[in-house]
């Protein structure tokens, strides 16, 4: 699927949760007529709150599903203080052991934001 998109990133996300990518499911979705969506698979935008919604009910970023930039799963609390702890200790972590640790966890991030790292 395409992820230059909008409407190519919604359907992964739609597909990545069990829901059909279609207009029709998009709108069950968010409780919309299905022709208040189909200007979205041709090149329209949702108004911010829909985006929200979308974002939410999926597991995705906002960012991330408007503009194909950033993170595509919200960061879970662990994540974001290993972040901000490699941000601050960046150059002395990468020589060391540590950072080989902070980078394999976040390269394992489990799918579910929710879900504890094991």
């Amino acid at each position: 699927m395409d992820t230059k998109t909008f409407w190519g990133r919604l359907s992964i996300a739609m597909t990545e949760r069990g829901h059909a990518p279609t207009q029709a499911a998009v709108g069950n979705l968010l409780s919309l007529k299905q022709s208040s969506i189909h200007k979205w698979e041709y090149g329209g935008l949702p108004r911010m709150r829909h985006s929200v919604q979308l974002a939410e009910k999926l597991g995705v970023t906002v960012e991330w599903l408007l503009t194909g930039r950033g993170v595509k799963r919200p960061l879970n609390e662990h994540e974001t203080v290993l972040i901000e702890l490699y941000r601050q200790l960046g150059d002395e972590l990468e020589r060391g052991e540590v950072f080989g640790r902070i980078r394999e966890m976040l390269r394992r991030r489990p799918t579910d934001p929710n879900r504890p790292y094991v």
